[in-house]
């Protein structure tokens, strides 16, 4: 996985809380992270300037991906089908639960990758990503760009303009466009 300026220490993670989790995805269709697996550190004071979001939840250092370039979105060399993740941390407000949800004409070029279970690859289809993630937040209060998070990335085929359908509380909220490879003024 690439990292994009951030560095985090994982906290641990029970594999009983991974059991779970990965039950409650197969029943719902729905990758669920909880307190128990979010991440904490410092993604420094002023991390909102270059995160993309809506309502109450982030992605870190997001707006970077407009300017990288097309061929970090390419497949892995010798294969036709196999990406790199992007690595990008999610933030969301203290006590918030949000779904993040991939609509279906994006799917056979991205999904989202937030089972840690699922960390451990070199690379990846895009269909061994999550096409549901629902985010359950701890309660916490900001201490400086101190905070938890949630680990994960994308998986893209090519680079693209992605828009994600966000729902808090289970009430659809909006959509969230993530300008990955190309210019974010085209991306909306």
């Amino acid at each position: 996985m690439r990292w994009t300026a951030i560095s985090f220490v994982a906290a641990g993670l029970a594999a009983t809380a991974l059991t779970v989790e990965a039950s409650a995805r197969a029943q719902s269709g729905i990758f669920v992270r909880n307190c128990r697996s979010a991440v904490y550190g410092d993604v420094g004071k002023n991390w909102r300037r270059n995160a993309i979001g809506v309502g109450p939840i982030a992605f870190v250092q997001a707006k970077a991906f407009a300017r990288w370039s097309r061929s970090s979105f390419a497949p892995v060399r010798g294969t036709t089908d196999r990406y790199h993740a992007q690595k990008v941390l999610v933030v969301v407000d203290s006590g918030a639960t949000v779904t993040v949800t991939v609509p279906a004409a994006e799917l056979r070029s991205f999904s989202l990758l937030y089972d840690p279970s699922q960390f451990d690859e070199n690379s990846y289809r895009v269909a061994n990503g999550e096409r549901k993630v629902t985010f359950h937040a701890c309660r916490w209060q900001q201490s400086g760009g101190f905070m938890p998070g949630f680990n994960g990335g994308f998986i893209v085929a090519g680079p693209r303009c992605v828009s994600l359908n966000v729902f808090v509380n289970g009430k659809p909220r909006a959509r969230l466009s993530l300008p990955l490879g190309v210019a974010a003024r085209g991306c909306r």
